[in-house]
């Protein structure tokens, strides 16, 4: 009774006192409960606890105001305080600020393993997403490359046993780039289940270097089937695709298709996505003065991940990769794969390190012009990102990233590697 529970408040562990006070809140007992976290009794690190169940009863009153600025003190303490993310993202939610909402979820989740509580969460993300049917971002960044244009380590090649000397623009040098991207996209509710997603994006890439000024433009649309298979979540999308690129300033290649995407849930700590596409490119035929007509051809590719979190703020990521590309010039033709997996781990909320290495094989359907055989390259890439949406400014979250590139060809002229450092601001709307 409430009596009982008076009385034996000063005999009980603070864990006992909030476990009551969470109990009171959960049957819409309010004034109780605020009266017992009123009367204290929480020593240490346990204030913390009783300040993340006064958001919580504060959002049950509904007033979610009040619950964010108690939630938000708490946070600010203790950033990996998982009951006071929670209360701090279904206030944001309440006020439909989406983004902190979603942000404070995601970090309430992260590291948990606990899949009744992943499955709550997961409600709430998707109430954001079904409420919000247009999502954007944009990014600016900077990178500076040990080889910025990934030319050749060697300036002297032979030919049938002649030597010959490889011009400057073949040859690998250190530059820089800035470049700035937009993305976007529209759902439009067509049924239950089913929507009309509306995609375009672009991106501009200034070098050091002007001959390796790079743009895109890229639109897709389709429809989107959500559903479930017994108790997992699925989403297939059908998408006609098309992209347009522009190099040195000058258009040269435009692409358009069609692509099937799947993503799919198989269990709370995982999710895995298969994509596959089939496109037609078609390249210049006066870029710079040259027709780069040869290269047109079909490109098909079949691309999958799957991401796992392993709890205690690890996770962990897998993915593949073949395409096959059928061009107009036979030696241009080629077959390529690639495997990888990547490690992440979040230190402290709002910071999370991501280190990803990849091995790749491309392999040229005739021989290349001046030998005698076809190309065959390999690739090792290795990248160390680190992610900090707690430093973020005015929304803009900051990320840094090394990365190592090293391609092997038994065309030596393809030979190279490459260190990079690259850093760039995201906000999402």
């Amino acid at each position: 009774t409430v009596e009982q529970v008076v009385k034996s408040w000063p005999r009980l562990h603070p864990v006992q006192r909030l476990a009551v006070i969470d109990q009171l809140i959960n049957v819409g007992d309010y004034p109780l409960a605020q009266k017992l976290l009123d009367r204290g009794g929480f020593p240490g690190n346990y204030e913390a606890d009783a300040q993340a169940l006064r958001a919580a009863l504060l959002n049950a009153k509904g007033e979610t105001h009040e619950a964010a600025k108690v939630a938000q003190g708490v946070v600010e303490a203790y950033p990996r305080h998982r009951r006071a993310r929670i209360e701090l993202g279904k206030a944001k939610f309440a006020t439909e600020d989406d983004i902190a909402a979603r942000e404070n979820f995601e970090l309430a989740v992260q590291g948990a393993n606990n899949p009744q509580l992943e499955t709550v969460i997961g409600r709430f993300i998707d109430a954001i997403d079904n409420r919000k049917r247009w999502t954007a971002d944009v990014t600016f960044g900077a990178a500076a490359s040990t080889n910025i244009s990934q030319g050749s380590d060697t300036r002297f090649i032979y030919l049938n046993g002649l030597p010959f000397q490889l011009d400057d623009d073949s040859l690998g040098s250190e530059g820089a780039a800035f470049w700035t991207a937009l993305n976007g996209a529209y759902v439009h509710p067509v049924a239950s289940g089913l929507d009309f997603v509306s995609a375009a994006s672009v991106s501009v890439r200034r070098v050091t270097e002007d001959r390796l000024n790079d743009s895109l433009v890229a639109v897709s649309l389709g429809p989107r089937w959500s559903f479930l298979t017994g108790s997992m979540p699925v989403q297939v999308g059908l998408y006609a695709t098309g992209n347009y690129r522009w190099v040195s300033d000058e258009a040269y290649a435009g692409e358009w298709g069609a692509r099937l995407a799947l993503t799919a849930r198989p269990e709370a700590p995982g999710f895995a996505n298969i994509s596959a596409s089939v496109t037609h490119k078609n390249y210049s035929s006066d870029w710079l003065s040259d027709d780069l007509s040869y290269q047109d051809g079909i490109n098909v590719s079949l691309s999958a991940t799957y991401d796992r979190d392993l709890g205690n703020g690890v996770f962990a990521k897998a993915l593949a990769n073949f395409v096959v590309e059928d061009t107009e010039t036979q030696h241009l033709d080629y077959t390529a794969w690639n495997v990888g997996a990547g490690l992440g781990y979040s230190p402290f909320a709002g910071v999370t390190v991501y280190a990803q290495g990849s091995y790749a094989e491309l392999d040229y359907g005739a021989d290349s012009p001046g030998f005698d055989y076809a190309r065959f390259d390999r690739r090792w890439d290795g990248s160390l990102q680190v992610t900090m949406p707690a430093y973020a400014l005015s929304g803009f979250v900051p990320s840094l990233q090394y990365t190592y590139t090293l391609n092997s060809s038994n065309v030596p002229f393809y030979d190279f590697d490459a260190h990079g450092v690259s850093f760039w601001v995201t906000r999402n709307y």
